[in-house]
């Protein structure tokens, strides 16, 4: 069938629906458009980020689920009095904790998945309790929220999960999540088989050999240079010295700023920082290789009785390449929203820094600024 150099079609007419990374003249599908635009949300729109995820069934299939008010101030409580809840290795220790329930299977399966908090810490005769978050408590808030970060974890550190699924009711709907970025020392991917190929001389880490550089193994536990987008990487002693370009630091103990007054924040907590480049004594971030780097810092702060405003900042030698400005989370109240600021800058590979600062004003002193993973930086280099 030959049609004319422009056909009106009427009606619903349908076409093949193009891979995700088709960039070709084949015609978009709705359903292709709605992915690339959820794919786009998900990179620009992340959620705060969570302390650690799921990886089973198993990890709530003994908690007790209550809805709340239609999803407000729904719960899921641990199975057993004063026994802490462990996540994928992550013990929770701090109430305001939060994770990722991705893995949840029971009816309605998926249904109780997303991000909550824990609002009840385990004692004698109390069951832990986790919350759902007040950010993901809501249709328009879980369907409107893009990737969920996750900190730590032996499988998920540093990955990020994206919402598949759209929830009407929640408690009744299923959450399904799929795995949307990877952690940068995974080689993108964190499984194997028996064709990939060792990187460490032994059968327990691994890069996809459908994936990963070619790497000549010198002896039984010593590997020789590689490639990886363009960077050598050396071993010795079954250790790869180097696989990325990136650092993933956050705050794990809240840090006391003066009111009114912008105040260095400092990370306590290095996750990956790949070039060593990240002090968390004076809070700056030297690279040591030269080029393009994409800067994101995501805090949150409170006071003491009541805040006025919380500006956050990502500074280049001192001088601020970007500024976002908090809101407070309600009328009234001594904390803020959680907020981020992103920019791209270029480093010399020398003697240029990244840092980041905060400026908390309120009534009541005690002005901090988050720990808990609620506050934390990263930094990718992006080329030259």
């Amino acid at each position: 069938m030959v049609f004319s150099a422009s056909p009106a079609l009427t009606g619903s007419p349908t076409a093949p629906t193009q891979a995700a990374t088709d960039n070709s003249t084949d015609i978009a599908t709705t359903a292709f458009v709605t992915t690339a635009v959820a794919n786009a949300v998900a990179a620009v729109n992340p959620a705060v980020a969570v302390k650690a995820a799921t990886t089973a069934a198993a990890d709530t299939s003994g908690f007790t689920y209550n809805n709340g008010v239609s999803g407000i101030g729904a719960t899921l409580t641990g199975p057993t009095a004063n026994v802490a809840i462990t996540f994928d290795g992550v013990t929770l220790t701090a109430v305001g904790q939060r994770v990722l329930v991705k893995n949840d299977t029971q009816a309605p399966s998926g249904a109780f998945n997303g991000v909550y908090f824990l609002s009840v810490l385990q004692t004698i005769g109390i069951k832990p309790v986790l919350t759902r978050a007040l950010d993901y408590d809501m249709p328009s808030d879980i369907n409107n929220t893009g990737a969920v970060p996750v900190v730590s974890g032996t499988v998920n550190a540093l990955t990020s999960w994206l919402l598949t699924s759209s929830v009407t009711t929640v408690g009744t709907d299923p959450l399904t999540y799929v795995q949307f970025s990877f952690s940068p020392v995974s080689a993108a991917n964190p499984s194997a088989t028996a064709s990939d190929v060792a990187v460490n001389g032994t059968a327990t880490s691994y890069m996809r050999s459908d994936a990963a550089p070619a790497v000549q193994k010198t002896s039984s536990s010593v590997f020789g240079l590689a490639k990886v987008d363009g960077d050598t990487i050396g071993a010795a002693a079954g250790v790869i010295s180097r696989v990325a370009n990136c650092l993933f630091a956050h705050m794990n103990t809240d840090q006391a700023v003066t009111d009114g007054v912008f105040t260095l924040v400092k990370m306590d907590t290095i996750d990956i920082d790949t070039q060593g480049a990240y002090s968390s004594s004076t809070g700056k971030y030297t690279p040591t290789k030269a080029g393009k780097y994409r800067v994101c810092f995501n805090m949150r702060a409170y006071v003491t009785t009541t805040m006025t405003d919380v500006i956050g900042r990502i500074l280049k030698n001192g001088t601020t390449v970007s500024q976002f400005t908090m809101e407070v989370a309600s009328a009234g109240k001594a904390y803020s929203d959680t907020q981020s600021g992103e920019c791209i800058v270029s480093m010399n590979g020398t003697t240029d820094y990244i840092e980041t600062n905060t400026r908390v004003t309120g009534t009541g002193g005690g002005d901090n600024v988050f720990g808990s993973s609620n506050t934390y930086i990263v930094i990718e280099y992006l080329g030259s």
